[in-house]
């Protein structure tokens, strides 16, 4: 990942503006790795529809807002989300995120649990408490 990555900042499509040191600190490596992930994985599905404006520039470079794109100018990035991102996440379905989002966000979720929450599982107990946890 982190060849991927440093090919699309070398070649101008990926900025880490708020992580400049990504290269010299754990710490910044650890948010510009998140952030380049997130956007590949937006981008190879084609998402921009929704973000304001359809882009994310300077950050993300408009060029690599599909998955034509990313192959063009970040051929390892296209290559390491079909053969380790693809297998295991599913692009989610555009219809339900809009549903979600419309109206200003205030749109029904339609979320439905599929389990009954135990009552005692949700209340606290008292031998939870930090007193109860170390007198045990």
């Amino acid at each position: 990942m982190v060849v991927a990555m440093k090919e699309a900042i070398d070649s101008g499509m990926f900025d880490p503006e708020y992580s400049p040191e990504w290269d010299q600190s754990e710490d910044a490596a650890s948010v510009a790795y998140k952030e380049y992930l997130y956007l590949l994985n937006y981008n190879m599905w084609e998402m921009s529809e929704f973000w304001k404006g359809q882009s994310l520039a300077p950050e993300w470079n408009d060029a690599m807002r599909t998955p034509d794109g990313i192959l063009t100018n970040n051929p390892l990035g296209y290559e390491l989300f079909n053969n380790y991102i693809k297998p295991v996440l599913s692009k989610p379905d555009f219809t339900t995120i809009r549903s979600i989002f419309q109206d200003n966000d205030l749109g029904e979720s339609g979320y439905i649990a599929d389990y009954e929450a135990d009552i005692n599982t949700v209340l606290p107990r008292e031998d939870l408490t930090l007193e109860g946890i170390f007198n045990n």
